[in-house]
């Protein structure tokens, strides 16, 4: 009997301030999902028009020379590819609204530690296939000039460049903190 007592006297004891607030979770994550939903179905948009617009040059472009085609090819390759990559991502955003919330904060703070993954490789070989196609694709027009030339193939080496080693850290720098705002305004609410 005293066992009991002292477990009623526990229970009443607990101060209940400290349960959290479910709702306001709940209201953070789904306003998390919809954000990047949103951010990456625009992406998935613009990409999907920039490739509509370049089948256009393409019907509107009759090649003399067959760098023209061969960049072509490079372009729709790395088109294709960073298409598949999108499309992926938009599958994996649907499928993470489908996970517990528990799973998904143990999913999300898996991938703030994350260092390198697959979908990186992949964007960084969509890219390369990209800024390699317009070099052939252009080389044609502009292969009278060697001012244009050099010009022309030093800007696309620091367009590659200026994706990989700057945008691409601030974008992972900026993906990473709002991982962190979101983990850290679940953490407040929960202590």
């Amino acid at each position: 009997m005293d066992n009991f007592e002292d477990i009623k006297q526990l229970w009443n004891s607990k101060n209940t301030l400290d349960i959290p607030n479910l709702e306001h979770i709940q209201n953070v994550v789904k306003k998390y999902h919809r954000k990047r939903k949103r951010n990456a179905f625009l992406v998935t948009s613009s990409f999907v028009l920039c490739g509509i617009a370049f089948v256009l040059i393409i019907i509107l472009h009759k090649p003399l020379h067959w760098s023209t085609s061969f960049g072509v090819i490079l372009i729709s390759i790395g088109f294709l590819s960073g298409l598949a990559l999108k499309l992926k991502s938009l599958k994996n955003i649907s499928k993470n609204e489908l996970k517990s919330n528990n799973d998904f904060l143990k999913d999300l703070i898996k991938d703030i530690n994350k260092e390198k993954s697959k979908v990186n490789l992949h964007l960084i070989f969509s890219v390369l296939l990209l800024a390699i196609g317009y070099g052939f694709f252009i080389y044609e027009e502009i292969k009278d000039s060697h001012l244009e030339l050099i010009l022309s193939y030093l800007g696309i080496t620091l367009f590659a460049f200026g994706m990989y080693f700057i945008f691409r850290p601030f974008m992972k720098r900026k993906s990473k903190k709002k991982i962190q705002l979101i983990i850290d305004e679940i953490e407040k609410n929960v202590c």
